[in-house]
């Protein structure tokens, strides 16, 4: 099985990076009464001024208002904190690229700040409406300080999730799992699926797949989609516990129908061939579909395939077509092959064979090995492209490397001969032929047996001539 984008972890359709998704949180620092009757009263004074007039006093004296009130808020949980400590210059650097500055900055608008990824973003409206104002606010460094040390798993998450991501000597994964796990164990249900993965791949920490499990299970319930997803991938492989196909497919479900593309997937491949439950080609085609919809690329080839072919669902080259089409313009180089060929034979689309050429090499630049042989082909024969033996060849040795045997040919017999603007090599051309013999082409075998035995391009070799003439069945032309 390959890896799938969520998290760390692998699937059956194919490879991502790691992807840690922050939880949110909203705090909220309400102005006193008297600040509201203050806004209040300064709003009546002003309503003969100009607008703009209007609406800048309003906003000066919202920022002073709101700035004051979440100074007080912000300094009795400070208060709370046990000890004061310092960051390291290392951490005050990141904090500070986090937008956490070393000089107190006020807080932009009034009443309520918004906390999104526990880094303070201005969500806030003053009572005035024109102009509408929407602006970023930072705490202090010292304030972000005081929140890590004294706890605040938030903070904790914040400050782990930028060192497990940040670049070069800002990059402390071994921190990040330390404060990945202290987090986790106050409850933090993100932390604990980071954490599950760190221990899941061995990332800065010792590989413990058992521990991991525990991890993603406490994040699984109540729901975080990636941990549903990796707990059920857990049990699909028997990662950090026995496997069970069946409760894999009960988390696979459940992270499904929430949405969750990875799942889709690997709930249609599971349902699509029985893997380890009754097999259900057509709820596998509703699952896949379900997927593709969300634009994911792997579920729309499949789902294409699976309506090439009428698996599950009714066969529709036209179907088939428009969703090869979406995974192959999004890089899928399987489907930008098969768009390719449906392109060329006009299957479900209009038949185009320059169009077929540009997706054979769209697909051959990714290094699919058919679709290599198939623009060479097209280049050899002119097949919706301006004819060039030379271009063709070398798609012939790129196809032919991978044990294409066709390129193999191919690519044997213009070098020998030599055509158009590509010179005859024949030596070669022997290699070729001898990688194609060795595959069991009886044609390239008699072409060896007569080369060696002339000395045509290379030395007479008659020894060599009569293995070849054997292999091929000409023991009597020996």
């Amino acid at each position: 099985m390959a890896f799938t984008g969520v998290g760390l972890w692998p699937s059956v359709v194919g490879a991502t990076s790691p992807k840690f998704e922050a939880v949110g949180t909203s705090v909220v620092a309400e102005g006193s009464h008297s600040a509201r009757q203050s806004l209040r009263g300064a709003e009546v004074a002003l309503q003969g001024a100009p607008p703009l007039l209007r609406a800048g006093m309003l906003q000066a004296l919202a920022t002073a208002l709101v700035f004051v009130t979440a100074a007080v808020v912000i300094r009795a949980s400070l208060r709370r904190a046990a000890g004061r400590c310092r960051a390291a210059p290392r951490t005050a650097r990141l904090a500070k690229g986090m937008g956490f500055s070393a000089a107190p900055r006020k807080f932009d608008l009034a009443l309520e700040v918004e906390v999104v990824d526990a880094r303070p973003v201005g969500a806030l409206r003053a009572a005035v409406t024109e102009p509408e104002v929407v602006t970023t606010t930072s705490a202090t460094m010292d304030e972000f300080e005081y929140l890590v040390a004294g706890g605040d798993e938030q903070a904790q998450y914040q400050l782990a999730k930028e060192l497990f991501k940040a670049d070069g000597v800002f990059q402390d994964k071994a921190r990040a799992a330390e404060l990945f796990r202290r987090a986790a164990e106050k409850g933090h249900r993100q932390s604990q699926s980071n954490l599950g993965e760190m221990l899941m791949t061995g990332d800065a920490v010792p590989q413990d797949k058992v521990e991991a499990f525990r991890w993603m299970s406490l994040a699984a319930s109540p729901p975080i989609l990636e941990a549903q997803y990796n707990v059920a991938w857990m049990y699909h492989n028997g990662e950090g516990v026995e496997q069970d196909k069946e409760k894999a497919l009960k988390w696979y479900l459940m992270a499904a129908v929430q949405g969750l593309a990875a799942a889709q997937i690997n709930l249609g491949f599971m349902l699509r061939i029985g893997d380890g439950v009754p097999e259900d080609k057509e709820e596998a085609a509703h699952w896949y579909a379900q997927a593709a919809q969300q634009g994911n690329r792997e579920a729309q080839y499949i789902l294409a395939d699976m309506r090439h072919e009428g698996e599950g669902v009714k066969q529709d080259y036209t179907k088939a077509a428009t969703w090869y089409r979406k995974s192959a313009e999004q890089g899928h180089r399987e489907a930008q092959f098969n768009y390719g060929m449906m392109s060329y034979f006009g299957k479900g689309v209009e038949q185009d064979q320059a169009d077929a050429a540009t997706w054979f090499r769209k697909a051959a630049e990714q290094g699919m090995m058919p679709a290599q042989y198939s623009l060479g082909y097209a280049l050899q024969a002119a097949l919706g492209v301006e004819k060039d033996i030379a271009e063709a060849v070398k798609w012939f040795r790129k196809a032919g490397e991978q044990g294409h045997l066709d390129a193999q040919v191919a690519a044997a017999e213009l070098l020998y001969s030599g055509e158009g603007n590509l010179e005859a090599d024949k030596k070669e051309a022997i290699e070729w032929f001898e990688k194609a013999a060795e595959q069991g082409h009886k044609k390239c075998m008699k072409n060896l047996g007569a080369m060696y035995r002339k000395g045509d391009g290379i030395p007479e070799d008659r020894k060599r001539s009569d293995y070849w003439l054997k292999k091929v069945g000409l023991a009597h032309l020996t």
